[in-house]
């Protein structure tokens, strides 16, 4: 009887999982991937990075979200710089001015992407 019960406890707990999976992919079923980068602004509209690989999406310093191909990082004034190479790589020296991989670009408003339009 013990080794029934266990089973039943074990079948009980495969089909608690399976239905939290389930429930899970349903509502994540209109988010973005993982892969992409998304935030949400003050309207409520989801913008996304670029999907390119290594794409950064960042608020400035006004708080408007910005997006770039690269990584992105502050410099010294607060202002951001990004790689304008796609996965392009961002490093900051001692004295914390900006270096890009392919060259620094601000990020802009333009290169971020509407999540809706992602799913069309």
């Amino acid at each position: 009887m013990k080794l029934s019960v266990k089973n039943s406890l074990y079948a009980a707990l495969i089909m608690a999982s399976l239905s939290v999976g389930l429930l899970s992919n349903v509502a994540l079923a209109n988010t973005p991937p993982p892969e992409l980068q998304c935030m949400e602004d003050a309207l409520g509209e989801t913008l996304c990075a670029p999907r390119e690989y290594g794409a950064s999406i960042r608020k400035d310093q006004l708080g408007n979200i910005v997006c770039a191909l690269g990584d992105c990082a502050r410099d010294p004034l607060g202002q951001l710089q990004c790689a304008k190479k796609t996965n392009g790589k961002v490093m900051r020296s001692r004295l914390g001015d900006v270096k890009c991989e392919g060259g620094c670009e601000e990020p802009t408003a333009n290169m971020c992407q509407n999540a809706e339009d992602i799913f069309k």
